[in-house]
């Protein structure tokens, strides 16, 4: 995903379907682990 993209997802106030999914592969493709969600 290229960064400009990635800052988008980041950056947008209303969250799409599908954004949350997108943000976590890429962050599987840089080695961050993605915690999982709680408490909601």
């Amino acid at each position: 995903m290229p960064a400009a993209e990635a800052t988008k997802l980041l950056t947008r106030h209303l969250w799409h379907e599908g954004d949350v999914a997108l943000l976590e592969a890429a962050a599987g493709r840089l080695g961050v682990l993605v915690p999982p969600i709680t408490g909601i």
